[in-house]
C-alpha cells in the first residue's frame, strides 16, 4: 500500500509541476512557430468573414461612387441655370415698402 501512494504522490507532483511549467513550455512553442489546429481554424473563418465584409464594403462604395458622381452631374447641371433661375425669382419677388417714404 506505501508503494501504491508513493507513485500516486509522484504522479501528482508531476501534474502540478507539467501545469505550472505550461507557460514557458506554450511561450517556447509560439516561439518555434507551432500553432495549435483550433486556433488556426478560428484564425481561417474570421478571415473569411473579414474577406466577405471587404467584399460587401467595395460594392457599397460602388454604389455611393455611382450615386455621388450622378449628383455632382445634376447639382452642376442646375448650377449652370443659376443665374436664370435667381433673376426669374428676383422678378416675382414684390417689392418691399421703403419705410423712410411712408
Amino acid at each position: 500500500m506505501k508503494k501504491f501512494f508513493a507513485t500516486l504522490a509522484v504522479f501528482v507532483m508531476l501534474v502540478i509541476a507539467g501545469s505550472a511549467f505550461a507557460g514557458p513550455i506554450d511561450w517556447m512553442a509560439d516561439k518555434l512557430g507551432y500553432v495549435p489546429e483550433t486556433q488556426l481554424v478560428a484564425a481561417q473563418v474570421e478571415t473569411a468573414k473579414a474577406v466577405a465584409a471587404a467584399n460587401n464594403a467595395a460594392d457599397i462604395a460602388g454604389k455611393a461612387t455611382t450615386y455621388g458622381i450622378f449628383m455632382t452631374a445634376l447639382l452642376g447641371g442646375l448650377a449652370i441655370f443659376r443665374k436664370k433661375i435667381a433673376k426669374r425669382i428676383l422678378a416675382e419677388k414684390p417689392e418691399k415698402a421703403d419705410p423712410k417714404e411712408v
